[in-house]
């Protein structure tokens, strides 16, 4: 069948490819999934096999959904009339973000239309070719394969499959580098990549995420329930915005990293994320995921957030975040706060009579003598051992050989080491 697709070529070219990164495209993606009540999304990515020759590493990419669909008596005005300007919240771009990772995709959907009473699948094969030649408004001939489904049998639902994605030399200089498939798409990375973008909605259940025919589930990736919190921020004008936290303690990641999301056509979506740290932070605070949800942040401006520059508001909300931030994880670190108070009165402690060279140091030794702590309980039992341990990691650390320690002693795993090699640099 013989369909228009209307297209401004123009505010095209604006639009697309309109996100920093390939992958936030492909969230762009899910998120229509979401606004179209999905409660399962499949994503199949076709990896290309080690031992082929193949000039991509990712031959192809789905996302498929079993939310609302498109009929076929809607399909003009849902799904081919795009960057027109007349789509409520924006020009209409919603599964053309497809375009910044591939140069085809294919949509199959199937819609129930409640007042013809009936079914109807629809595939549409689309190309950058088939409109990037106008210069203006323009209809362009689409040719689909529609047809009325028997029965009632049959479940909604919208698939988009990219085909032809960017090699590196297409994507290698100018405006077509944020065309590159980036690594949250690499099978190492994909799932933690899916629930750093969507843990609430994976957590409650909202959603079930499937990636290459696995589900995602909660205890993959959390070592405990979330915290919630939920404060008041009084901005500049004198307005009272509720800001809520969710803090995630997470199972494979280290580090604590906060995220700003803002309410984006009823998907809170993520505009901007920093890395928290402090020098007081015990070695065993683990890894952390925090979400901040508020309207200070407005769907109008959150693509372009810069919470380092020159807005008050902005620098004043992210003094009034890393605040919070700062007495969440001051309660986490009590332990830790009351070792280093007990271990610095101890007679063998290394800085009691003279102070370290360096308060990085200090700190470093603090730090490692926690760690043997928790193994060894030294300290809480008053252990002689401590008498030899507490010299010997004053001289490594002196010596910047911290292997017989963190190898031998602690048995420490490889990132650990590598973060207090870190540390050790810092001294």
């Amino acid at each position: 069948m013989k369909r228009k697709f209307t297209v401004n070529t123009r505010l095209l070219k604006d639009v697309i490819p309109n996100h920093i990164t390939t992958f936030s495209a492909f969230t762009e993606l899910i998120n229509n999934s979401i606004q179209a009540r999905a409660k399962n999304i499949w994503i199949d990515i076709d990896y290309s096999d080690e031992k082929e020759v193949h000039p991509l590493l990712i031959k192809k990419i789905s996302i498929e959904d079993d939310g609302i669909g498109v009929h076929s008596s809607e399909l003009e005005y849902k799904t081919l009339d795009i960057a027109t300007g007349n789509k409520e919240g924006g020009k209409g771009i919603g599964r053309f973000c497809a375009f910044q990772i591939g140069k085809k995709f294919i949509i199959e959907t199937i819609g129930y239309d409640q007042s013809e009473g009936f079914f109807s699948k629809s595939i549409i094969p689309l190309s950058t070719e088939q409109f990037f030649e106008f210069a203006k408004v323009g209809e362009i001939d689409i040719t689909t394969d529609e047809k009325k489904l028997k029965g009632d049998n049959h479940r909604t639902g919208y698939k988009v499959t990219i085909e032809d994605l960017y090699n590196n030399q297409e994507t290698e200089k100018g405006r077509d580098r944020n065309r590159k498939i980036t690594q949250q798409f690499l099978k190492e990375n994909i799932k933690d990549a899916i629930f750093e973008r969507y843990p609430l909605d994976i957590f409650n259940n909202k959603v079930n995420f499937h990636i290459n025919k696995e589900k995602l589930l909660p205890e993959e990736f959390l070592l405990e329930e979330p915290i919630k919190k939920s404060l008041i921020y009084l901005d500049k004008k004198g307005k009272k915005n509720k800001v809520f936290f969710s803090f995630f303690r997470l199972k494979n990641i280290d580090g604590i990293r906060a995220f700003l999301t803002v309410n984006n056509a009823g998907i809170y979506t993520v505009a901007n994320s920093f890395k928290f740290d402090a020098n007081w932070l015990s070695p065993k605070i683990g890894g952390w995921y925090i979400y901040m949800q508020s309207d200070v942040l407005t769907p109008d401006n959150y693509r372009n957030i810069d919470l380092d520059g020159f807005d008050e508001e902005l620098s004043n909300y992210r003094s009034f975040l890393k605040n919070t931030l700062n007495s969440f994880f001051k309660e986490k670190n009590k332990e830790f706060d009351n070792f280093t108070d007990k271990l610095k009165h101890d007679i063998h402690y290394p800085y009691k009579e003279k102070a370290a060279s360096s308060l990085s140091k200090e700190l470093l030794f603090d730090k490692l003598a926690y760690i043997v702590e928790d193994k060894y309980h030294l300290l809480n039992n008053q252990e002689k051992l401590r008498e030899i341990i507490y010299p010997l990691i004053d001289k490594t650390i002196a010596n910047g050989e911290l292997e017989v320690i963190l190898k031998e002693i602690l048995k420490l795993d490889k990132k650990t080491i590598s973060k207090f090699h870190n540390l050790l640099e810092k001294t």
